[in-house]
């Protein structure tokens, strides 16, 4: 039986990165500056993770430069990118 949930939680993580990748591609493709913050007001997210989405897909900085920004590890960006995709997947 290990090996059935080792199995299922990597296709249970192919399937989050494949919809996070489609997550972002929409994030990208947003155009107006107010959808892209209606669509944030429309989130539960902290205003961290508001700053986090909109230096990445609007300012077009990469997570390296957000944590500097930030003053945090580029892992717990990544981390903390990862969460925010999961929670505004369910909008899209």
């Amino acid at each position: 039986m290990p090996c059935m949930r080792k199995i299922y939680g990597e296709r249970e993580g192919i399937i989050l990165n494949k919809k996070n990748a489609e997550t972002r591609k929409k994030l990208r493709c947003i155009d107006s500056v107010r959808d892209f913050e209606d669509l944030l007001e429309q989130v539960m997210l902290s205003e961290e993770e508001k700053k986090m989405l909109r230096l990445h897909y609007k300012d077009k900085k990469t997570l390296a430069c957000i944590a500097d920004e930030l003053g945090m590890s580029e892992a717990n960006v990544k981390k903390m990118h990862h969460k925010i995709l999961i929670k505004i997947s369910k909008m899209f």
